[in-house]
């Protein structure tokens, strides 16, 4: 099964940025060979622009591979 989203880059562009910029988007990029474009249509194990609780449990904006896992 696959399925994919749109990220509207004029819309998001500060989150977008703001994940870019993150050590961790370069650490994806390299290791994994995956774009960091996240906008346009996000398909499965593509990179995206994610809000999720940081340490603090504070929300913030993060790279994560965007799929799904059937169990």
């Amino acid at each position: 099964m696959c399925t994919w989203f749109y990220a509207e880059r004029s819309t998001l562009s500060p989150i977008i940025t703001k994940a870019q910029q993150l050590p961790l988007t370069d650490t994806i990029m390299n290791t994994m060979a995956r774009s960091a474009a996240m906008s346009g249509n996000i398909r499965p194990t593509d990179m995206a622009a994610v809000f999720a609780p940081n340490k603090q449990g504070n929300m913030a904006v993060f790279p994560m591979i965007w799929r799904f896992t059937v169990e």
